[in-house]
């Protein structure tokens, strides 16, 4: 019983997800209204209100979803390549290709995501998250001795992210054309090795 409303629950909210992207980007993000993403949604603003608090809410589930239906191929970067490294790297090259095809939506919801990001300093990583998958690569080789073992494992997905984040922001308003494999290489350089010479 319980399994089913949670399956009923999950279709909902993509639902909802689904249908409010499709409205952001026909009619824009300010334009679009809570009570027009119910009503094209067919279901009343209260139920809406109970999945998602505003707008913004929505396209961080956006977010969420796509690193949970990309999920199994973001697993095989983790399990095929040899270094933690090689992990990161490719994971990161992965994600900045979703983010590439994304970037609209991204602009609508970064202010509200760096928010949540700063939120969540000191909780538990949440599944479904490109922080539980960056904890994937990270926690195996903190155990392994391969990194620093005075900060936390889940504190150095934090770093990394800021790491990231700085030059994220970079690409997504100063105009630059793609982040870059090159740009990436040198985050995951600087995360693993440090800035000394």
């Amino acid at each position: 019983m319980g399994t089913r409303w949670e399956k009923r629950k999950g279709e909902l909210e993509r639902k909802i997800v689904e249908t409010a992207i499709q409205l952001f980007r026909a009619g824009g993000f300010e334009a679009t209204t809570m009570e027009g993403i119910a009503e094209a949604t067919e279901i009343a603003k209260g139920t809406l209100y109970k999945y998602f608090p505003n707008k913004e809410a929505i396209i961080n589930k956006y977010r969420k979803l796509a690193v949970q239906d990309g999920e199994s191929e973001l697993q095989e970067i983790i399990s095929m390549e040899p270094d933690t490294y090689s992990r990161l790297l490719k994971v990161m090259i992965k994600i900045n290709k979703w983010n590439e095809e994304h970037k609209d939506i991204l602009r609508m919801n970064n202010a509200y995501r760096l928010n949540d990001l700063l939120s969540t300093k000191g909780q538990a990583i949440k599944e479904s998250t490109l922080e539980a998958t960056l904890l994937r690569i990270i926690r195996p080789a903190y155990e392994k001795g391969e990194l620093r073992n005075d900060i936390s494992a889940e504190s150095l997905v934090r770093y990394f992210m800021s790491l990231y984040a700085t030059y994220f922001l970079g690409w997504l308003y100063d105009g630059e054309n793609n982040l870059g494999k090159a740009g990436l290489e040198e985050i995951v350089q600087l995360f693993l090795y440090g800035a000394r010479k």
